[in-house]
């Protein structure tokens, strides 16, 4: 009997021992680092419960079986976490960014997914908040493919052998800052290199979110043309080469 319960004891140590190194995995997601107490404590109950039942620990089918509620909170704990380390939104009134983060949306995209074609409309800003994408030109100098009416998969299929790199976005980088002040075009092609998760900032919602912060207003306006001066320099002097500068990098996460 005394065997028979010293065995089952190694089997709950092991099994202890699995579910913690399982359960340290999930909680090395970034999206998961520095929750609220309450949110962490929703996710470890929906973790020891799964890890009860044999279910695997999956990142996306956690987050799929917390209440609609939890997952709210916690998109929009993390939001304002990926929102208030951009230095474009830095120094930010926090109900500013709070608003600003009530309204990004997530996307994800995997390897080889185009994300914006050059020459089609821009109407918001893109924070890479994991992976990394390519930017792509066309090796001659019109584009074959001006017209919008032309479906996107039919552009995507006709550039596989007219396009070079012109550079790279990092993870915490911004894309297409300049279309929050104004109306304008992708400069060149957005190309995922793997698995991206972004955020999406629609200009019509920045402005809503800033119309009763109009200092606000005003230095993010300043920031993005500075930036979009410093991306038209560097693009004039490096035609051709890889890398771009100007652009906005996110604190590192801690």
């Amino acid at each position: 009997a005394l065997s028979v319960c010293t065995d089952l004891m190694h089997v709950r140590n092991r099994e202890n021992a699995r579910f913690q190194l399982q359960l340290q995995r999930i909680l090395n997601y970034s999206r998961f680092r520095n929750l609220p107490k309450e949110l962490k404590r929703s996710l470890l109950e929906q973790c020891a419960w799964r890890w009860q039942t044999n279910q695997l620990l999956d990142e996306s089918e956690i987050i799929g079986s917390l209440s609609h509620g939890a997952q709210s909170n916690m998109a929009l704990f993390r939001s304002i976490a990926l929102v208030s380390r951009v230095p474009y939104f830095q120094g930010m009134d926090s109900e500013c960014v709070r608003r600003l983060s009530n309204v990004v949306q997530s996307i994800y995209c995997v390897s080889k997914d185009m994300l914006a074609l050059k020459d089609d409309k821009c109407d918001g800003v893109y924070l890479l908040a994991r992976g990394q994408v390519r930017l792509l030109n066309y090796s001659h100098a019109k584009n074959a493919w001006s017209n919008n009416e032309v479906p996107a998969e039919q552009k995507a299929s006709s550039m596989k052998v007219s396009l070079y790199e012109v550079g790279f976005k990092e993870e915490g980088e911004l894309m297409g800052e300049q279309a929050l002040m104004e109306e304008t075009k992708w400069p060149y092609h957005v190309q995922a290199c793997a698995c991206c998760e972004l955020l999406f900032l629609e200009r019509k919602e920045f402005l809503l979110a800033l119309h009763e912060f109009p200092h606000e207003m005003d230095r993010c306006k300043r920031l993005a043309n500075n930036l979009y001066g410093q991306n038209l320099f560097f693009e004039r002097e490096n035609k051709g080469t890889s890398g771009m500068r100007g652009s906005f990098r996110m604190d590192s996460e801690k």
